[in-house]
C-alpha cells in the first residue's frame, strides 16, 4: 500500500495505491474521502495515472457528494460539556450541570446532563453511558411497538428485537428465528428514517427478499418509503 499524489483538474489529489492480483484498475472512494486504487503489479504507474485523470470529473463529483453526507462515527463522548450529541437528526449541545440527583433533560437545542459530582469524570461518563444506552433501547422499542400494531394481522407475535452497533446495515430480519436486529446508530437519524427501517424489516416477514411484491407491500404500508430512504442515504457510518 503506497500513498501517491497526482494533479487532476488543477487540484492535487492524494490516493492510495494497492497492488493486487486483479484484472482491471479498480477505483473506489471511502467514506473518509480516501481514494483507493487497486491494480496489478504489471500495470505501470503512468497507466494508472492516465486512468485517474480520465476519471477526474467523476472523482470530483463523488468527493463533493460524500463530503455533503452526515457522518456517524464510532466515538466515546467526553462528557465535559459543550460537545454535540445527535439525536433523531438534531444536533444538541451537551451541557453539564451540578445537581442533587443524576438526570438528563433536553429541549430543542440542548441536552442537560445533571450530575451529583460534575468533577468526577468517571462517574459522569458512567451515568451518561447508562442513560444513553437505555434511551436508545426505549426509543427504538417504542417505535417497534407502533409498527407492530400496523403489521399485527400479518405477524401476530412481537418479534425478538436485538440492538447492536453495526458498520454496514441499519437493520436485518431473520424470519427463521423471528428476530429483527436494529443498528443503535439509528438513534442519530430522523424518526422518519427509523420508521422506514423498522417497517422495511417487518415487511421481510411477509416477503423475505426484495422482490416486486416486497416493494408493493412496503409501499402499501409506507407510501413515501422512497423519500424516507433517500433521507436515510444522507447519513453514512464511518468504519
Amino acid at each position: 500500500m503506497i500513498k501517491e499524489k497526482i494533479w487532476i483538474n488543477g487540484k492535487c489529489i492524494t490516493y492510495i495505491l494497492m497492488r493486487k492480483k486483479v484484472k482491471n484498475i479498480n477505483l473506489r472512494i471511502k467514506p473518509d474521502l480516501t481514494i483507493v486504487i487497486s491494480a496489478s503489479p504489471r500495470i505501470s504507474k503512468k497507466r494508472i495515472e492516465d486512468f485517474l485523470i480520465s476519471k477526474g470529473d467523476w472523482i470530483e463529483e463523488k468527493l463533493g457528494h460524500v463530503d455533503s453526507l452526515e457522518r456517524i462515527r464510532f466515538m466515546e463522548f467526553s462528557c465535559i460539556g459543550g460537545e454535540e450529541i445527535r439525536l433523531f437528526g438534531r444536533n444538541l449541545k451537551l451541557i453539564l450541570l451540578p445537581s442533587n440527583s443524576n438526570k438528563v433533560e433536553m429541549d430543542q437545542n440542548n441536552l442537560y446532563l445533571y450530575c451529583k459530582d460534575i468533577n468526577n469524570l468517571d462517574q459522569v461518563k458512567k451515568y451518561w453511558n447508562q442513560w444513553y444506552q437505555l434511551f436508545i433501547k426505549e426509543s427504538l422499542y417504542d417505535i417497534v411497538k407502533e409498527v407492530h400494531s400496523i403489521f399485527y394481522q400479518y405477524h401476530n407475535n412481537m418479534p425478538k428485537i436485538k440492538l447492536r452497533y453495526m458498520k454496514t446495515r441499519w437493520g436485518t430480519c431473520n424470519k427463521r428465528t423471528d428476530t429483527i436486529t436494529l443498528n443503535k446508530f439509528l438513534i442519530e437519524v430522523p424518526i422518519e428514517c427509523i420508521e422506514y427501517v423498522i417497517i422495511h424489516e417487518f415487511t421481510h416477514f411477509i416477503h423475505p427478499n426484495h422482490s416486486k411484491e416486497f416493494y408493493e407491500t412496503l409501499k402499501s404500508f409506507l407510501p413515501d418509503h422512497k423519500s424516507r430512504e433517500k433521507m436515510l442515504d444522507r447519513y453514512i457510518i464511518i468504519k
